[in-house]
């Protein structure tokens, strides 16, 4: 039989071996050879767009954050504006406490934080007639109570009941993502030790033979693993369960593991107390107290 014969007979493509490939594979490869480029440009747009996006996401949340500063400050403020569900009850404050001592005057006020998930910084002012005695800025923990003082004051030749005004509020919730159990997460940081405590009224102080001087001495050790620029620590003086004075410590560059002797001695007569209590005062939940350790970096 000659070649041009072969070359002659019909070819049945159905009886065509491919090998394994069908036809209908061989006209999708064929097709989609063919639309390579526009797959290529189509991808290409999808991927771009999505870039543009988060772009425009993080720039926007960026100056969100740099204007109005940290959300976790500012979240709940603004939900009240815009919500009518209250999400925080009131803190609770009391009524002032006013001690005498020779001619200074300290004056403290309790205030309750009745919120287990939220934390409060606030304004505060003593007044006397109307008039701002002394204005400071506080805090306070969930679930905490705590006394806010103002010591050495001179206003004996004022008159008018003391009060106290509370202000600019701003509830920050406390994010228990990062925090785990709060009140371990409180422990871990806030574990002072006191040894040695010994108070001395100022009728039985041999201080001073002209002036009552009261006296308080005791040891303090940081048990934590975090060391404080400053480290304020509140002196609270009871008759039983009634507050009958009130004095503070500050002890700066507090190291971790290490034990402080503090002696204090103030004019007054604090006869009669029964009980001292000694409690750090101290924002854990501001990054800033914190000392830092060699070689790290403020972020």
């Amino acid at each position: 039989m000659s070649k041009n014969g072969n070359l002659n007979k019909d070819i049945d493509l159905k009886n065509f071996d491919d090998g394994g490939v069908s036809l209908r594979e061989m006209k999708f490869g064929l097709w989609l050879s063919q639309k390579r480029q526009f797959f290529i440009k189509l991808i290409t747009l999808i991927l771009i767009g999505i870039s543009v996006f988060f772009f425009i996401y993080s720039t926007y949340n960026y100056i969100i954050y740099f204007l109005a500063g940290d959300p976790n400050d500012q979240s709940l403020v603004d939900s009240f504006v815009s919500s009518p569900r209250k999400v925080t009850d009131d803190l609770i404050v009391g009524q002032p406490f006013i001690f005498q001592s020779s001619d200074k005057t300290d004056v403290a006020v309790l205030i309750q934080n009745p919120n287990e998930k939220f934390m409060a910084t606030f304004n505060y002012c003593f007044q006397q007639a109307q008039n701002n005695i002394v204005c400071a800025a506080g805090f306070i923990m969930p679930l905490e109570e705590k006394y806010v003082s103002a010591l050495g004051l001179d206003i004996s030749n004022q008159s008018g009941e003391i009060s106290f005004n509370l202000s600019e509020v701003f509830w920050r919730r406390i994010d228990l993502r990062k925090v785990g159990n709060f009140e371990d997460f409180s422990n871990d940081r806030l574990n002072f030790e006191v040894s040695d405590l010994e108070f001395v009224p100022g009728d039985r102080s041999n201080l001073s033979e002209k002036i009552r001087m009261n006296n308080i001495s005791f040891s303090l050790t940081n048990q934590t693993a975090y060391g404080y620029y400053e480290a304020q620590i509140d002196l609270l003086f009871y008759r039983g369960t009634a507050l009958q004075g009130i004095n503070r410590v500050l002890l700066n560059n507090f190291l971790p593991g290490e034990t402080r002797q503090v002696n204090l001695s103030w004019p007054g007569n604090l006869s009669g107390v029964n009980r001292t209590e000694i409690k750090p005062s101290i924002n854990i939940m501001n990054d800033s107290v914190y000392l830092l350790y060699q070689g790290e970096v403020n972020r």
